[in-house]
């Protein structure tokens, strides 16, 4: 299962970083983070952290899947609409948001307490 979240972030001094972090869908600065996990949700396989807040979710997992095999299947969320390697289930966003918000085990039994992203990769 596949899954991104923005994350809050202080504001660039730079001009032209304050651009490139400005989320309009969050209308701050942000990250923005990808979590794949097994699907019995019980280990983490690859997390992607700070990357640039506007970028889009199906992107970001496009520039970072060369990593596994080119015929893996993932699941994700109406954000992965178009992937062919992504069939959307409406499960994945509701787990993916107990576990981040809550930092508490879900009905999978992942915990992940938080990732704090302190500057860009």
């Amino acid at each position: 299962m596949v899954d991104t979240y923005e994350q809050v972030r202080e504001r660039p001094g730079d001009p032209d970083e304050q651009e490139k972090y400005f989320s309009g869908k969050k209308k701050n600065h942000t990250f923005k983070s990808q979590i794949i996990v097994m699907p019995d949700g019980r280990d983490i396989v690859d997390v992607v952290a700070g990357k640039p807040g506007p970028k889009n979710d199906l992107t970001l997992f496009r520039e970072e899947r060369s990593q596994f095999d080119p015929q893996q299947k993932f699941k994700g969320d109406k954000a992965y609409v178009g992937e062919a390697l992504i069939p959307h289930s409406a499960d994945v966003g509701r787990i993916f948001l107990s576990v981040i918000k809550t930092g508490k085990p879900n009905y999978f039994g992942l915990k992940l307490c938080s990732v704090i992203v302190t500057e860009a990769c």
